[in-house]
């Protein structure tokens, strides 16, 4: 009895020793991929349940600390180009509409309410933005000029629209329209004229996608690349752009490719190695476009949000390494770095 409690004992040590080297090498590497990121810095996300509590709230990536920022939940949020707000949709008890946050104070700012961009939408002869609960799930907002782009898309063929406030009121404009679902989308300001990115789902019973390229003061639109990137009813466009417009990072299957506009040719793709049964969810990038965050999603066993592990990838090593591993029931409703 004494000689198998001294083998268990070995065994144990040997165990307790490994797992701790396992623990050394994984921290290692951690810090070896994440080595050019600062402490400071952060990613946006927006989450129904954390301790009790739904909201939004900054991600410090080197550390995995969570910071609460407001207890509304921004849905399809992203930055301004100066990191200094996100903008969102919000639809709760207390709010129905835009909103922004200043993120170095944390404040939250009211844009426009649901009511008046119903209002405004009428007087364009479209829809109104019927069954809002999905309608925050797909507005897209982003910053544009002195104003706001958003998407219209559950009745009219899809229509992005530009709401700018002149003195009390509010002008509205149509910038761009398809018969096929949209997906994310962008837009470069400057030079001759201001250019759309824009990714399309060629059927509606598939995800083969097309990612096309517009003048915003022009008819003609060029096809930049054919792919499968395109969201389903619950996965998100799996689609981002540098800060700079020169680059379009997308996924494909397990591969995350990312294409340069200015050689017009995929210049990098790193396969990644998802869990049984997960994909790829999200794609963004670094405000340096030097790292990658993505997320795998895994279905639960209701369709819905699926389950996300956060993950970031280092462009220039190609490594990469797991953040955070959320359970069940978390649902995200927007993420942005």
């Amino acid at each position: 009895m004494k000689k198998r409690k001294k083998v268990l004992i070995v065994i144990g040590i040997v165990i307790l020793f490994l797992a701790g080297v396992l623990f050394a090498i994984n921290k290692y590497r951690k810090m070896k991929v994440l080595a050019g990121i600062s402490k400071e810095e952060y990613l946006v996300f927006s989450n129904n349940f954390i301790s009790g509590r739904g909201g939004t709230f900054k991600y410090y990536i080197s550390s995995g600390k969570i910071e609460r920022i407001s207890e509304h939940i921004l849905s399809d949020f992203s930055y301004s180009d100066d990191h200094k707000y996100i903008i969102g949709t919000v639809n709760d008890e207390i709010i129905g509409g835009l909103v922004e946050i200043e993120l170095s104070s944390n404040k939250l700012n009211r844009i426009i309410d649901f009511n008046e961009i119903d209002a405004l939408l009428s007087k364009m002869g479209m829809d109104k933005l019927k069954y809002r609960y999905f309608r925050v799930l797909s507005l897209r907002p982003k910053y544009y000029k002195s104003g706001y782009t958003f998407y219209n898309d559950m009745f009219d063929p899809d229509t992005l629209l530009y709401i700018e406030k002149v003195g009390d009121s509010w002008n509205m404009k149509k910038l761009y329209g398809t018969e096929n679902k949209t997906s994310n989308y962008f837009i470069k300001e400057g030079g001759e004229e201001d250019m759309l990115f824009l990714a399309i789902q060629e059927d509606g019973y598939t995800a083969d996608g097309t990612v096309i390229k517009k003048g915003l003061n022009s008819s003609e639109e060029e096809v930049l690349f054919k792919t499968r990137i395109v969201s389903t009813d619950f996965i998100r466009g799996r689609m981002d752009m540098t800060g700079d417009k020169s680059k379009i990072v997308y996924c494909e299957y397990s591969n995350i490719c990312i294409y340069n506009l200015e050689s017009e040719r995929v210049e990098n793709t790193v396969k990644v190695k998802p869990g049984k049964g997960e994909y790829v969810v999200d794609l963004k990038f670094s405000p340096d476009g030097k790292y990658l965050f993505y997320t795998f999603g895994k279905d639960p066993f209701f369709p819905g949000t699926p389950r996300l592990r956060f993950m970031v990838l280092n462009l220039e090593t190609e490594k990469s390494v797991e953040l955070k591993k959320w359970a069940d029931g978390e649902d995200f409703y927007g993420i942005d770095w």
